[in-house]
């Protein structure tokens, strides 16, 4: 019984065990039939109502291999681009991505002309547009300004906001430490009180009087009354814009100072463009201060009509060069990617961006680095060989200051060996502590 009833046992595990085979080869080909069908049609899933460049029409085969190649491939397809791909044939249009240099991208660089401080070389762009750790170093030593009239006036007017900056952190400073000895004082006193077993009397707020004129403030005061001066304010500037209100401690000849110079203002923006820019460049640096803050929004977009790209970018760079080099990187790598037909090239170019990342704001030279960064090392090596990428990033002084390997010697060498010495002279606390611990590092690694 045994032994039959294992033979049975058997029999039974070999007709499951057919069976799982038959089930398991029916899922193998559902499989393999959803597969095939998933390849041939990429875009299973848009069942539903189309959108996009190919809205409205019905979605062959074709085009539906192409549209899933430029989602994949681009930054996303543009009008046109589907019919476009679908004409000349999918694998040329992808062999012609992948030879980028064969694709005309002329109407690319004709946008990109209206940046042509991105396309300077990394030391002239330094040069022409100083960063503000180049405009403390001239101020710091006493040196001037470059005797080209444009460059000068770069250079100057840089140098005015600087020292404005540093005036206006000075009285900064003292404010808060008067502040400190007043509050210091005001507590001395209050104690002092506090131990003669008086009272301060409160400070009695008293309330406008509508319709208070000058004189009624004047015969108040006069009384012993304190003067309201929000009234006097009032009456004074009632016929004034709001954007003329000004506090009534100034003098008179400051009121028509104010208004000169937005005449002036109005002057100079109606000049034709040449003319109007000559005008700015001769302004001595204060001047210029008050010109550029008298300038609305839409009065700044005014000027900029009718200049030239080199031109709206020394507008831009009298006041901050910096934040100008910032602006047109984020421009013109926006634009790149919207408007290149080398679609393909600029994908992976934002991919090895991200990966060999380096930070904008890491220091004040880094805005400066990152334009040569991508137009050398990392786009023309974007769909090349993985060591020459590796090699350029390297070497690049974009990565070299991002992740401080320019600071990386040897530690048994001369320079690592006389650190410490030249720490005393340093003045830049940065610059003292890298002196001070020289040696390899290892961040890059």
């Amino acid at each position: 019984m045994r032994v039959a009833g294992g033979w049975n046992w058997r029999m039974d595990s070999g007709a499951r065990g057919k069976s799982l085979c038959k089930q398991g080869s029916l899922r193998a080909a559902v499989a393999f039939v959803l597969c095939v069908l998933m390849v041939d049609q990429p875009l299973l899933a848009s069942t539903g109502p189309k959108r996009g460049p190919t809205a409205g029409s019905v979605q062959t085969k074709g085009e539906g291999r192409v549209l899933h190649a430029l989602n994949r491939l681009t930054f996303g397809p543009r009008p046109g681009d589907v019919s476009a791909v679908q004409a000349m044939g999918l694998s040329t249009w992808f062999e012609m991505q992948l030879n980028p240099s064969r694709i005309d991208d002329s109407a690319l660089e004709a946008r990109l002309a209206q940046f042509p401080a991105m396309q300077l070389p990394q030391g002239q762009l330094m040069a022409r547009y100083p960063g503000q750790q180049e405009i403390r170093r001239m101020e710091q030593r006493g040196m001037s300004a470059p005797s080209d009239p444009v460059e000068h006036a770069i250079y100057a007017d840089q140098m005015a906001f600087y020292k404005m900056q540093q005036a206006k952190q000075a009285a900064a400073k003292e404010m808060a430490a008067a502040g400190g000895a007043s509050d210091a004082m005001a507590g001395d006193s209050m104690m002092e009180t506090a131990g003669t077993g008086t009272a301060a009397a409160p400070i009695e707020r008293r309330p406008k009087a509508a319709g208070q004129t000058a004189a009624a403030a004047t015969d108040s005061n006069a009384s012993g009354m304190a003067p309201d001066t929000d009234a006097i304010a009032g009456n004074a500037t009632a016929l004034l814009p709001k954007s003329e209100m000004v506090d009534l401690t100034q003098a008179p000849d400051q009121h028509v100072e104010k208004l000169f110079k937005d005449l002036e203002a109005v002057k100079i923006l109606n000049l034709p463009p040449e003319e109007r820019m000559r005008r700015v460049i001769a302004m001595s640096p204060p001047d210029f201060l008050a010109f550029r803050q008298s300038l609305s929004g839409a009065e700044l977009a005014q000027f900029s009509q009718g200049l030239t790209p080199q031109q709206r970018e020394t507008f831009a760079a009298m006041q901050n060069s910096t934040r100008m080099i910032g602006a047109e990187e984020m421009q013109v790598r926006l634009m790149r990617d919207v408007y290149s037909e080398r679609q393909l090239e600029a994908v992976m170019t934002d991919f090895w961006l991200n990966h060999f990342n380096v930070y904008v704001r890491k220091n004040q030279n880094e805005p400066y680095l990152i334009p040569a960064y991508e137009r050398e090392a990392i786009r023309p090596h974007a769909l090349g060989k993985f060591e020459d990428l590796l090699v350029a990033t390297a070497k690049s002084p974009a990565m070299l200051m991002y992740l401080d390997n320019w600071q990386s010697i040897g530690p048994d060498s001369a320079a690592a060996t006389n650190g410490p010495r030249f720490a005393k002279f340093a003045q830049n606390p940065q610059v003292k502590a890298a002196l001070k611990d020289r040696g390899l590092n290892e961040n890059y690694g």
